[in-house]
């Protein structure tokens, strides 16, 4: 449990930080919520990991659309996480894509 309070704490100092200064903060929000999202699956926690996993991998697109060698690595895992918890969750290979897809229509758009 201290991991996730941690976890919680560290996510509540980032978010207001990247609102505010996206462009220096939205990598470590990023991060925070991947964390964040390991911590919540490990708690079985899997629809907050999912929604921690989403937020992380929407921040990584953006910040790898605009600079691909830094963070297209990030942006991976963080899809990783994310075809993870939807597996925890029970969805099947079809909706994982369906999924995925509309993740990367939202990033487009």
């Amino acid at each position: 449990m201290p991991k996730l309070y941690a976890a919680q704490a560290e996510r509540k100092c980032a978010g207001p930080l990247a609102a505010a200064h996206p462009d220096a903060f939205a990598p470590d929000l990023a991060t925070s919520l991947v964390a964040f999202g390991v911590v919540l699956t490990k708690e079985r926690r899997f629809v907050e990991a999912m929604q921690a996993d989403r937020e992380a991998a929407a921040i990584y697109g953006s910040l790898a659309a605009r600079s691909p060698d830094a963070f297209a690595d990030k942006l991976q895992q963080a899809i990783r996480n994310l075809v993870i918890d939807f597996r925890d969750l029970g969805y099947d290979d079809s909706a994982i894509r369906s999924e995925l897809a509309s993740l990367l229509v939202l990033q487009d758009g």
